[in-house]
């Protein structure tokens, strides 16, 4: 068995899945040049506070009621979500991204006009580097995948 590592995958940051925030709690919300930022922190109480950035913005469901960036209820709707717990994750078409919080959850999918390719969510600042994007017309977002003339 070999056991040398290739020095060119060595120092590549890992990729990872949403399902890695399971566990985190929600710690600060904020709005940074159009984007939401959520940072969470870890449930092992290590300093590792990983990020997730919306440059589409999320819809909030709390209490069988969706709350969307239009409504004037939504900056409480997501203020409510520090200091939750992440239950759950989805990545799947027709859902795009999803956290399902201790008390409610948040849903990242943008609309169908999206152009492909263009950067929807971002999820890093983990300990190991590991990283991802995810755009539309890809993956989960595949879905929104449109025809541009």
């Amino acid at each position: 068995m070999d056991t040398t590592t290739d020095a060119s995958t060595a120092t590549q940051p890992h990729t990872l899945e949403l399902s890695r925030l399971r566990g985190y709690r929600v710690r600060e919300i904020g709005f940074v040049l159009g984007r939401l930022r959520i940072r969470f922190e870890s449930p092992t109480g290590s300093s590792e506070q990983p990020l997730l950035e919306c440059l589409v913005m999320p819809t909030v469901l709390k209490e069988h009621s969706i709350v969307s960036s239009d409504d004037e209820r939504w900056a409480g709707a997501l203020r409510a979500l520090i200091g939750q717990d992440v239950t759950d994750t989805y990545e799947e078409q027709g859902i795009g991204l999803r956290l399902e919080l201790t008390y409610g959850s948040l849903r990242i999918h943008p609309r169908p006009s999206q152009r492909d390719g263009t950067a929807v969510a971002r999820l890093s600042d983990f300990g190991d580097g590991a990283h991802k994007e995810w755009t539309s017309g890809v993956d989960c977002f595949a879905d929104l995948h449109r025809e541009l003339r």
